[in-house]
This record gives structure tokens, sequence and C-alpha cells, in this order.
């Protein structure tokens, strides 16, 4: 419970970390931990990755640095993936390499990439797919959501002639 008097007061200026700062240094010693608990390639380690990329996406708007830690991500699910880790939840992990590729186009969208953005939304709803996630999966929505605004704003437009870009990852291939 928050009591009224803990905010009657905000930290004199210079005295406190800011909130983002403070929370990258948290999930980098996180990302330090699972590093030497589970090795470099462990899909646990590609979830602090992502945790640093959204705060510096969301929190300190540096798209290029989120997208250099999504990729990194994006690197340790795929190979997770095409190995098939017998410890791991596979849905899970489908699940999780999903939205790491959604992230990436986020992160894409922000730096202006749209249709970098557009393929890995693509690709992300394509896996979603083909491990049979149910198109009312919320994650399946709010990515089909994202691609459709992706157009709206950016006038991206498919015909026949001109199909959206697949197989853009190497477990595509």
């Amino acid at each position: 419970m928050i009591h009224s008097h803990q905010w009657s007061q905000p930290p004199a200026l210079g005295t406190a970390v800011p909130a983002s700062q403070s929370l990258i240094e948290n999930l980098t010693n996180e990302l330090s931990t699972r590093k030497h608990l589970y090795g470099a390639n462990h899909p646990c380690v590609a979830e602090s990755l992502n945790s640093i990329a959204l705060v510096h996406h969301h929190m300190l708007n540096n798209s290029q640095q989120a997208l250099m830690y999504h990729l990194q991500a994006l690197d340790i699910l795929i190979s997770a993936y095409q190995i098939d880790m017998k410890d791991l939840d596979t849905e899970r992990l489908s699940l999780c390499l999903a939205v790491t590729m959604s992230d990436v186009g986020n992160t894409h969208w922000a730096l202006g990439d749209f249709y970098k953005a557009e393929a890995n939304f693509i690709d992300a709803l394509s896996l979603l797919r083909r491990e049979n996630f149910s198109e009312a999966h919320p994650r399946a929505y709010s990515m089909r959501n994202r691609l459709f605004t992706l157009y709206r704003h950016t006038g991206i437009t498919h015909t026949e002639e001109e199909p959206p870009r697949f197989g853009t990852y190497k477990w595509q291939q």
C-alpha cells in the first residue's frame, strides 16, 4: 500500500538516479546473471535482452540501441527454435520468438524503415500460424492490428503482383 506521505516530497535535484537508468542497471545485472547461469545462448538471456531493448525504446527513445538488443535476442531465439531445445516449452518459445519479431518491427517503424517493420510483423504472424496459434490469440490480434496500423499510417499497399515479403529469417528458408 502506498501512503500519501511517500509522495509528498520529491527527491532533491541531482540525488536520485533516473528511473530508466536504474532499471537499465538492474536489467544489465540480471542479464549478466542469466548468462552465467544458463549460457549466453539461452532464451532466458534473450528475455533479458528484450527487456533492456524495451526500456531503450519506450523510456529512453533510443530506437537504434533498442534494435541492437532486440536483434541479439532474436538471434538467440531463432537458434533455440531451430535446435528444438528439449527442456523448453516450445509453445512459449514460439510465442516469445514471434513477439520479439514484432518488437523488431516496432523498432524499425520508429526508425522510419516501414518495409522492414512490415516484414517483421508478417514473419511474426506467419510463425504463429505455422505453430497453430489461433487467429484470436491476443498476441496474433495485436500483431495483426499493428500491421494494419502500419499500412494505414504509411500508405503501404500490396497487389497480387507485389505480395508481402516472407522468409526474412533463417528458420523460414
